[in-house]
């Protein structure tokens, strides 16, 4: 299933991205234009919705919460688990099952070799990127503002960042490069996060296993490391530096 949504949007526009067990690749567009073209399963699809709330904003997002899903990763391909689990079967309230590659539907129906969604948005440059558990993200030369969140074992690819935040947990990977302005930066659990660029203030933080990896030169630079986990600034640091390490985490600034 193929279907592609055409919309009107104003400057400053802010895309929001929420619970997509989806591939979404983001790249600029026309001015004052906005584009969203997803493929894949129908039974996946419905339950993706795409909103305009007003002019500046766009928004779309997957189910999650009680009835929705979550990604747990079985090999290359991403597993579903439903919530509610009773005698050791999965118990569908609202929603799609996939697991090990298998759509299954109202608890009896599969889809042999089911794939992620792919969700292609085009939109104009210097939009604000909020997106929050994407399963495969790719974004490219929208120079705005980016609120990241990645979880579970989702993964991040952003070329192209005008300052923002960005937080992986669990085994997530995120990429960033091209980036320039402030940056707050959050790590733990086996998580790695790479920045590139050339950045105002960094504010780096790092827990149990994770990495943060930051290449080019900043002003202030704020680092806490903790449990087993690393914060390297290979670059310069003008401003003020802070530093504090604990347990067996190390911090390496220039």
């Amino acid at each position: 299933m193929d279907k592609k949504l055409d919309f009107k949007v104003s400057s400053g526009l802010t895309l929001n991205l929420k619970n997509l067990w989806a591939s979404v690749s983001i790249r600029t567009g026309g001015v004052n234009q906005a584009t969203v073209s997803l493929s894949g399963d129908e039974k996946l699809l419905k339950d993706i919705q795409v909103t305009q709330p007003s002019s500046d904003s766009l928004s779309i997002e997957g189910q999650g919460g009680a009835d929705g899903i979550t990604v747990i990763q079985s090999g290359r391909r991403s597993s579903i688990s439903i919530s509610n689990v009773r005698g050791g079967n999965l118990v569908i309230t609202n929603g799609v099952v996939i697991r090990n590659g298998q759509v299954v539907t109202g608890g009896t129906s599969q889809l042999e070799d089911t794939e992620m969604p792919t969700i292609t948005i085009t939109v104009p440059e210097g939009t604000e990127l909020d997106a929050e558990s994407v399963e495969e993200l790719k974004s490219q030369g929208l120079n705005g503002k980016l609120y990241l969140s990645v979880d579970g074992q989702g993964k991040a690819n952003v070329q192209g960042v005008n300052g923002g935040k960005v937080d992986c947990s669990g085994q997530t990977r995120a990429e960033i490069s091209n980036a320039q302005g402030d940056l707050k930066i959050s790590c733990s659990g086996q998580s790695r996060i790479t920045a590139k660029g050339n950045f105002g203030d960094i504010d780096a933080d790092s827990s149990g296993q994770s990495q943060v990896t930051i290449v080019g030169n900043c002003q202030d630079c704020n680092a806490d490391a903790s449990g087993m986990s690393t914060v390297s600034l290979i670059g310069h640091a003008s401003g003020k530096v802070r530093k504090h390490e604990s347990g067996m985490s190390t911090v390496s600034i220039g």
